[in-house]
């Protein structure tokens, strides 16, 4: 194989999953709102719930809370939600202290009443409960249970308050929208946005439903619709933030970056802490290669969020691109350190060390990737590669298998593992994922010529030719694929189709030896009215390479076909200081000695006879050679040939 393309493809991580659903919230004293007062602080709670815990126990919980953290670290929550689990943490370790033991287990079997664990969403609903037994017929503690429901992650429940609530009051668009998220959340997309639009027909200029609408669509893949949603949300209540910022989610991922970047700084404008809007907007500069200027968005995400992992990630992929490896590889090392679960940020990592060729740290990071995330094709693919630099093809042919088992129409790892199969010199097992990968991406040129370079090394000349023709019709500027369609055509003795391929080749790379020799070779052997052409390339293709033995030897034979014998005997015992165990150059060097004056007849046989020594084929060509007729009755010559 002439060449092995390594193809690197970066994961970048763009946050772009759709963020914080809009939850109508109703009370006695005030109208509905959206709350995305979302954060992102570490959970904690008081030490004191702590102490005096077994120390096992007290481990466990503390190692808990680390999970949650690093789980919790690149997602947005509410200020509430972030109460309610550190509540709800804090109770736990209530629990465990008042864990009776076996004893008391058996002496306290008295079922008692469901009572409340003091959750302020668990107090809500009893307090709603005991309103709706006082009035039946008020909507809004329906509303308000259903909602405490909700954040209980108790769905099918909120939906029957819900229900109730609509029963009550058919015109309540906000129990339609709220109705909407709990389908959402069961799975049940097409019933959550039946609920949307019934919303947005009760209330037209409901915000939240345009918007929680918008959500859903984007994650079906309904991308226009989305947008649609977006921007009738942002009609309705142009400080609608996150309306902004979905809608440049969308904008990102179909490449429209400018227009994504407008939408990111309108909700930069509207929320100036809003760390996810900084963070994807730097992702869109990258995508547009404005380096640096992605870089200053994502500090100033880590400055609102030091602990957001995949900024830092994402600030190391523009630093690679900058050239700057050493800051890069410490902002993947600060994405790793504030979650080490982050697979996107080893990977990467991974990439930069192989390219700045410390393979085996790179092996380390693709390993610690899949080890986080078995199902990542791209680390394995990479690991791969690295091995494959590394000379260890059979190691690296399971993590292309891998990759392509994961990722079916990955045409570069079927291409790859090719390449690696024919290193291996497995040609025929090599062919088959050419064709998948040329399948996969017709316009690979490579593949075409690597698939061409294995058919002929498996001397499958004829079938070889259309892939050359495939490569040079993709890539005219691919001197190898002209050069070895030049010498397919050769080995078929298709001499005149070949000529004009070893002319791209030079025309291409003027300083193609090969190319020059084989052509001169040619017209040294075929064609003899172009001796002095040849004359010229093997100069050409001397001063390049002159030590090149088998070219000194065609220039030999040039000068003895253009009949100046004399050089030609100076070629040839040149050669044959270099290496004098050439049995064609000391035959070539008898024959030209002959012609050039009968007298240097025993020089000639002397010639001969070591020729034949080192190749006996050279004994019978040698009874029909004609330029050997005027010594043919020697009797030296004769009894060298057993005549």
């Amino acid at each position: 194989m002439d060449k092995d393309y390594i193809h690197n493809l970066s994961n970048d991580k763009d946050n772009s999953s759709t963020d914080t659903n809009s939850i109508a919230k109703k009370n006695k004293n005030d109208d509905s709102y959206k709350d995305n007062n979302t954060i992102k602080e570490e959970l904690s709670i008081d030490e004191n719930h702590l102490d005096g815990l077994d120390p096992k126990f007290k481990s466990s919980i503390e190692d808990f809370i680390k999970v949650l953290n690093n789980h919790l670290n690149d997602v947005s929550i509410s200020k509430e939600q972030k109460k309610l689990l550190e509540k709800q943490i804090e109770e736990m370790t209530i629990l465990i202290r008042k864990m009776p033991n076996n004893q008391e287990i058996q002496q306290n079997r008295i079922e008692e009443p469901i009572k409340s664990s003091g959750n302020p969403y668990n107090e809500n609903v009893i307090h709603h409960d005991k309103a709706i037994e006082v009035n039946p017929e008020n909507a809004e503690d329906y509303f308000n249970k259903g909602l405490s429901l909700y954040y209980l992650g108790s769905y099918n429940e909120a939906i029957a308050c819900y229900d109730k609530a609509i029963e009550v009051n058919p015109e309540n668009a906000d129990a339609y929208n709220n109705k909407g998220l709990s389908l959402y959340l069961l799975g049940s997309y097409n019933e959550a946005i039946a609920c949307y639009d019934k919303a947005i027909e009760v209330n037209p200029e409901n915000a939240d439903a345009h918007y929680n609408k918008g959500l859903l669509l984007q994650y079906l893949g309904s991308y226009n619709e989305a947008i649609a949603c977006y921007d009738k949300a942002i009609e309705v209540n142009p400080e609608f933030s996150w309306a902004f910022y979905n809608k440049g989610i969308i904008l990102t991922a179909h490449g429209y970056n400018n227009e994504a970047i407008a939408c990111y700084d309108k909700a930069i404008e509207i929320n100036p802490q809003n760390a996810d809007a900084y963070n994807n907007k730097g992702l869109s500069l990258y995508y547009l290669g404005s380096y640096n200027e992605a870089i200053a968005c994502y500090d100033k995400a880590i400055e609102i969020n030091p602990e957001f992992s995949y900024t830092h990630n994402n600030k190391g992929l523009s630093l690679y691109y900058l050239g700057s490896y050493n800051e890069a590889i410490a902002c993947y090392d600060k994405a790793i350190e504030v979650n080490p679960e982050n697979a996107d940020a080893h990977y990467n990592k991974g990439l930069l060390l192989y390219y700045i060729e410390n393979h085996d740290e790179a092996i380390a990071c693709y390993d610690k990737a899949i080890e986080i995330n078995p199902e990542f094709p791209y680390a394995h693919y990479n690991k791969a590669q690295a091995l494959s630099t590394l000379q260890r093809y059979e190691e690296a042919l399971p993590y292309y298998d891998k990759a392509i088992e994961i990722n079916p129409e990955f045409s570069w790892a079927f291409y790859n593992k090719a390449q690696a199969l024919s290193t291996l010199q497995r040609y025929e097992e090599a062919l088959p994922y050419y064709d998948k990968a040329i399948e996969l991406d017709s316009e690979n040129a490579d593949a075409h010529y690597n698939k061409a370079q294995a058919l002929s090394t498996l001397q499958r000349y004829e079938e070889a030719l259309p892939y050359y023709d495939k490569a040079i019709e993709i890539n005219p500027q691919n001197a190898d694929a002209h050069y070895n369609k030049a010498q397919a055509l050769s080995t078929l003795q298709r001499y005149e189709e070949a000529l004009p391929y070893y002319d791209k080749a030079i025309e291409l790379d003027s300083e193609n030896v090969d190319a020059l020799y084989k052509k001169s070779w040619i017209l040294v052997n075929y064609y003899p009215n172009r001796l002095q052409e040849a004359s010229e390339i093997i100069k050409k293709a001397i001063g390049l390479d002159p030590t090149n033995n088998d070219i000194m030897h065609t220039y030999g034979n040039t000068l003895d076909k253009l009949k100046t014998y004399e050089e030609a005997i100076l070629v040839y015992e040149h050669i044959i200081k270099q290496k004098p165990t050439f049995p064609t150059v000391w035959y070539d060097c008898a024959r030209s000695k002959i012609k050039l004056d009968i007298k240097n007849m025993q020089s000639c046989i002397l010639d001969l006879q070591k020729a034949i020594e080192l190749d006996p084929i050279y004994k019978e060509k040698a009874k029909y050679e004609t330029d050997f007729e005027e010594i043919r009755n020697n009797p030296d010559f004769r009894k060298i040939l057993g005549l």
